[in-house]
């Protein structure tokens, strides 16, 4: 339920099928049924609800006029997504998962990844062997730590 007040009653659904919606809405429209605690029968207003999630426009538009972000630096774009801590060993492939220099691969990363979307680019600094010949405010690396041969960013 996410809205009550003692003249109306919003119960929320889910259907696996959106083809079902229409029939289901159908059913359930102009019913009435009785609730404990009410004196008075109920009655049914089945609707499909609007998207609680923002549009492309307004997606865009947040981007846009934010005043703290700036689309051309790295992590700030409104589709780029970044992450952090991810074992290595997880990213790798099986015939190089006992070796200690191992590297995670960049191909099984975007492959597990595009099960969520496209994945355009992909950007894991420690695969890039000139990363720790640029500027330090260039090359997206955080600072060391004893971690950094199992974890990774990207």
């Amino acid at each position: 339920m996410s809205k009550t007040t003692l003249e109306y009653l919003r119960f929320d659904g889910e259907l696996d099928d959106r083809n079902k919606l229409k029939n289901v809405a159908a059913r359930l429209d102009g019913r009435k049924v009785k609730l404990t605690g009410f004196s008075d029968y109920a009655q049914v207003k089945a609707i499909e609800s609007k998207c609680d999630f923002p549009t492309r426009h307004d997606w865009d538009s947040f981007f846009r006029d934010a005043k703290n972000m700036d689309e051309m630096k790295a992590g700030e774009r409104p589709d780029t997504v970044y992450l952090s801590n991810l074992p290595i060993k997880w990213f790798c492939p099986r015939h190089q998962e006992n070796d200690d220099k191992v590297k995670p691969s960049e191909s099984l990363f975007k492959r597990i990844f595009e099960k969520f979307g496209e994945v355009r680019v992909i950007d894991i600094p420690i695969c890039d062997p000139y990363r720790n010949q640029m500027k330090t405010g260039l090359t997206g690396l955080k600072n060391f730590s004893f971690d950094n041969d199992m974890y990774f960013e990207g």
